[in-house]
């Protein structure tokens, strides 16, 4: 799905009527709302409430987009303001700035003004000789066609790292399960030789499942000599060999000793 397959499913559901809507303005609003997505995935209700916002006057009156312009431009013109401080139009990310214009007359609106453009993508225009609004629109228009595209590449190239973000996301919780399921199998696959090197008392009467203080007996009646090492408190701790501890375990009636040969 990109940019051009979501502006043709529009121009679709609008049929035979898309002549009635500022196109370019409706793909821009679904487009910043939704993002690059199927058209279904657009709530059918919310989708005609954006269209109808975009929706052209009816009869002559329809203003292009440079009547548009010279509306906006000549209001920001004629608006009270201190001396010197320049008229502002801005839309998207297009901003000019214009210094020096003649309020009382439209046909020589911009002659002999300062007039700066900018845009948001960096690109710059400072037109010369101009005289009105219509002489100035088509280098705002050519400045703001520029920016509309980089805005387009530019969200379309953040629905594509989405959609990466989203494939790495997704192989890492893979990745993390097939760890999970290895490590199961190896457990299975790998004898349980339990303990080793040196156990405490609580830890050999954890294995042996008998009360803490039934492990000296019991080590008593193996044979296994604790060694004594001092613990946290530096107070001497009894330890004993964890191989002995598991071999005198595994020898225990019930646990697979053959007893009925002594």
């Amino acid at each position: 799905m990109n940019l051009r397959d979501m502006t043709d499913a529009i121009a679709t559901a609008l049929s035979d009527h898309g002549e009635d809507y500022d196109l370019d303005a409706l793909i821009d609003d679904l487009h910043t709302r939704y993002g690059i997505v199927p058209i279904d995935d657009i709530p059918t209700d919310e989708f005609w409430e954006i269209a109808a916002r975009h929706h052209l006057p009816e009869g002559d009156d329809t203003d292009s987009a440079a009547d548009r312009f010279d509306d906006e431009v000549t209001a920001a013109i004629t608006t009270d303001r201190p001396a010197g401080v320049p008229a502002v139009w801005q839309r998207g990310g297009i901003t000019v700035e214009i210094t020096g214009a003649n309020r009382a007359n439209p046909s020589r609106r911009l002659h002999g003004a300062t007039i700066t453009i900018t845009s948001t993508t960096g690109a710059t225009a400072a037109p010369r000789g101009l005289t009105t609004t219509a002489d100035l629109w088509p280098h705002v228009q050519t400045l703001l066609t520029g920016w509309e595209q980089a805005v387009r590449e530019q969200q379309e190239a953040v629905q594509q790292a989405l959609h990466a973000a989203d494939r790495t996301r997704d192989a890492a919780e893979k990745a993390v399960r097939c760890l999970a399921e290895a490590e199961t199998a190896l457990r299975t696959l790998q004898a349980d030789t339990g303990p080793a090197g040196a156990m405490t008392v609580a830890q050999v009467a954890d294995y042996l499942d008998i009360a803490p203080g039934s492990v000296a007996k019991q080590m008593t009646r193996w044979g296994i000599q604790a060694v004594f090492e001092p613990g946290p408190s530096r107070r001497p701790m009894a330890r004993y060999d964890a191989a002995e501890v598991v071999a005198r375990a595994a020898s225990r009636p019930g646990r697979g000793a053959r007893t009925d040969l002594h």
